[in-house]
């Protein structure tokens, strides 16, 4: 009974960080998502503090939470300071952002991409890409180099012990063993060594068709939503 109560209290705790995680992934770089990651991450932190002392949750998940819990809350305090700054030259023209190849490096290391980094530094991607060639910074030099034997490799362990795992859950599955790899690697991959599997996962997704329409200006149509169960 308490081998089975101390299972369920940690795959509810592995649910908060997945959920949290999946969170920041999805908006990473934005103020409000750093900001509610952070108080989620002091709940939970809070809740698992007081259970640390026995056996259903380790000391190292203690110091892992609250290591994540700090680098968060440096990133949410120097979030609004990160904007780039110019360098006044002197020349004619208007003056060169200031933005550094370890402000770069900082941000690819973190898995940045150029749309992100240019909104954390409020400059245009374009300008994001030039910096980078000046440097010999790119996006595809930070993805782990292996090769496809290896990865199906990988990709068959993780697959025996989650059978019914996606992209997205693959994808993180890598990362958690520090590889970086493309999307469309993994789903390559994916398709070589469980062919059967993504087959029936491709059927199972349901796609929503939205209904598309042709008006001639804004506002020339509105579609109301109604609930007629309560008709």
């Amino acid at each position: 009974m308490e081998e089975d109560f101390t299972i369920e209290v940690r795959n509810l705790l592995r649910r908060c960080v997945l959920s949290i995680l999946h969170q920041l992934e999805q908006r990473s770089g934005e103020s409000s998502s750093l900001e509610n990651a952070q108080f989620r991450l002091e709940w939970l932190l809070g809740i698992v503090i007081r259970y640390h002392h026995s056996n259903i949750i380790q000391r190292a998940v203690v110091d892992l939470l609250s290591e994540a819990l700090s680098i968060i809350t440096n990133s949410c305090e120097t979030q609004h300071d990160a904007a780039a700054g110019r360098l006044f030259s002197g020349s004619p023209g208007r003056p060169k952002f200031n933005i550094s190849h370890e402000q770069l490096e900082f941000l690819l290391e973190r898995r940045f991409t150029t749309v992100q980094m240019s909104r954390l530094l409020g400059i245009s991607v374009r300008t994001i890409e030039r910096r980078m060639a000046e440097f010999g910074l790119s996006v595809r030099g930070t993805y782990t180099i292996i090769s496809d034997e290896q990865l199906d490799t990988t990709t068959l362990e993780i697959l025996t012990s989650f059978p019914n795992i996606g992209y997205k859950r693959m994808t993180g599955h890598l990362r958690s063993r520090g590889m970086r790899i493309q999307q469309k690697k993994i789903r390559e991959s994916m398709r070589r060594v469980d062919p059967q599997g993504t087959l029936i996962r491709a059927l199972e997704m349901n796609i929503i068709h939205r209904r598309a329409y042709s008006v001639p200006s804004p506002l020339a149509l509105w579609h109301i939503d109604g609930n007629h169960k309560l008709i």
